[in-house]
């Protein structure tokens, strides 16, 4: 709920896809540091469209919006590192 620590409002996360429970692919526009940690869990992915502070940044959130079709398999193999290292 509003408020509460955690919370978000999906409508402004652009390409949100779950893939368990509250984790997602989606487009992060309010970051450049992917392949660090920035997340509560989710995998944050690069979005030109909706980023206009970095207007390199590459298209990857659309791209896989694109391609993934409802129920291909997602399977996670590694841990988020410790100490701050990169992804």
């Amino acid at each position: 709920p509003p408020g509460r620590p955690g919370y978000y409002k999906v409508e402004n996360v652009p390409y949100a896809q779950f893939f368990h429970g509250g984790y997602a692919f989606h487009g992060a526009w309010w970051h450049n540091s992917f392949g660090r940690p920035m997340s509560h869990g989710c995998l944050n992915l690069s979005t030109r469209s909706h980023n206009r502070r970095w207007p390199n940044a590459a298209d990857d959130a659309k791209w896989l919006w694109d391609w993934a079709a409802l129920g291909v398999p997602v399977t996670v193999y590694a841990r988020t590192p410790t100490g701050g290292g990169s992804v």
